[in-house]
């Protein structure tokens, strides 16, 4: 069974500083017991694909995809397509030697 756990936030930073300030990012979506982004300058609301579940994280809960679950969030707004810098948390629970091609994330 492929399942992938992720934690996701996207940030995108207008200077070059370490340091990210909640100013600096456009969508945040931890998925504490919902999918539905905390934070976003866009839709925050994803299209929900197969039955994602929620599961222990690194902090707090995280989004559990089976093979069929997709999460999609709009890019309009919630994404700087120039320039930016993506957060992510994943973990995998599929052999790695499988022969098949995971996405993580996929941007279009």
């Amino acid at each position: 069974m492929r399942v992938i756990s992720s934690i996701v936030a996207l940030a995108f930073v207008s200077s070059s500083a370490f340091a990210i300030e909640e100013s600096d990012v456009l969508f945040f979506a931890p998925f504490e017991g919902q999918f539905r982004a905390k934070l976003s300058e866009g839709k925050p609301v994803p299209k929900v694909t197969g039955k994602p579940q929620f599961a222990k994280g690194v902090r707090g809960q995280a989004a559990r995809l089976g093979p069929d679950s997709i999460l999609t969030f709009p890019f309009h707004r919630n994404v700087a397509a120039d320039e930016g810098t993506i957060v992510m948390w994943a973990k995998p629970e599929w052999p790695m030697d499988d022969g098949k091609f995971h996405y993580f994330f996929r941007a279009s």
